[in-house]
C-alpha cells in the first residue's frame, strides 16, 4: 500500500470517528434522511476522501462490468442460514409466532415496501462498497484490510458515554459483518448483488426477530418508529444473540461456498 493511500485512510478514519464521537456526545443522530434517502456517517463520507477525477473510470467499470459468476450463492446464503437459525430455535423451544404492535402498519407494510426501502438505502450502501472496492484495489491483503476498515469506520459506535455500557453483542455483530464485507469484496465482484445482499441480511433479521435499536429501525424501515417486536417471538435472554448467530451462520455458508468453488477448480485442473 502506498504511503499516500495510508495517509488518506488514516485521515478518513480519524475524521469520521471524531465526528461520530461528537455527535454521540451531544446525543445527536449519526444519520439523516433526505427525500426518503438514508445517509449514515460511516457509510457515506468515506468515498469523498478518496474519490478523484482519476477514479471515474474505476467507478464506471464497477457498474458497467459486474461479474455474474457464482452470484446465485447470494440467494441461498440469504435463505439457508435464516432457515437453519429458525430451525435451531424451534428445536430449542425458543421461538413462536409473535403478536407485535403495529403488525399491519409496520410489519406487513414493510414486506410490501421492501423495494422502496431497498432503493432508499441503496445509495449509502453503494457509496460504502465503492470505497471498499477502491481500497481493495490498492492492497494485497484485501480481505484483512477491507474487514479492518469496516470495523474502524464504525468504531465510535462502540464507545460508551456516561451511563452507557460497552455493548459486546454490537462488537461481535460488527466484527461478523466486517468479515462478510471482506469476503464478498475479495471474492465477488457484482456491486448490485452485494448491495441487495447486505441490505437484505439486516432487513430479514430485524423484520422477523425485531430490534430495539431506534437507529436501525429508522435507517432500514421507517423514521416514525423507534422499535419493532418482530414477527417471531424469541425466548427471554437470547434476543441480543440472534443477530450475531445469524451473521455467524452466513459467514459459515460463504466459507463453505468458497471452499466448494476451490475444490471444483482443483478437480477441473486435475482433469
Amino acid at each position: 500500500m502506498k504511503k499516500n493511500t495510508i495517509s488518506i485512510l488514516i485521515v478518513t478514519l480519524v475524521t469520521i470517528n471524531a465526528i461520530g464521537l461528537l455527535l454521540k456526545y451531544f446525543k445527536l443522530d449519526t444519520y439523516f434522511i433526505l427525500l426518503g434517502f438514508r445517509f449514515q456517517l460511516s457509510l457515506v463520507l468515506p468515498i469523498f476522501f478518496i474519490f478523484r477525477k482519476s477514479s471515474k473510470d474505476f467507478v464506471i467499470n464497477i457498474f458497467r462490468s459486474p461479474s455474474y459468476k457464482g452470484n446465485l450463492f447470494f440467494i441461498y446464503v440469504l435463505v439457508i442460514p435464516l432457515l437453519l437459525l429458525i430451525a435451531i430455535l424451534f428445536v430449542l423451544n425458543k421461538i413462536a409466532p409473535g403478536d407485535p404492535d403495529y403488525f399491519y402498519e409496520f410489519g406487513i407494510s414493510s414486506i410490501i415496501d421492501f423495494p422502496v426501502y431497498m432503493i432508499w438505502n441503496s445509495i449509502q450502501l453503494i457509496l460504502l462498497y465503492l470505497f471498499l472496492f477502491y481500497i481493495a484495489s490498492k492492497v494485497k491483503l484485501k480481505f484483512i484490510i477491507v474487514s479492518l476498515m469496516v470495523i474502524l469506520l464504525f468504531a465510535y459506535e462502540a464507545i460508551p458515554f456516561k451511563s452507557e455500557r460497552l455493548d459486546f453483542t454490537y462488537l461481535v455483530s460488527l466484527f461478523l459483518l466486517a468479515v462478510i464485507a471482506g469476503l464478498i469484496v475479495k471474492y465477488y465482484q457484482n456491486i448490485y448483488w452485494i448491495v441487495i445482499f447486505t441490505f437484505s441480511i439486516l432487513w430479514l433479521n430485524f423484520l422477523l426477530f425485531g430490534s430495539n435499536s431506534r437507529i436501525m429501525v429508522n435507517l432500514i424501515f421507517a423514521s416514525q418508529y423507534s422499535s419493532w417486536d418482530g414477527f417471531l417471538s424469541i425466548g427471554n435472554g437470547i434476543r441480543s444473540y440472534i443477530l450475531p448467530a445469524h451473521l455467524m451462520l452466513i459467514n459459515i455458508c460463504i466459507l463453505i461456498n468458497l471452499l466448494m468453488g476451490q475444490s471444483e477448480a482443483l478437480i477441473e485442473a486435475d482433469s
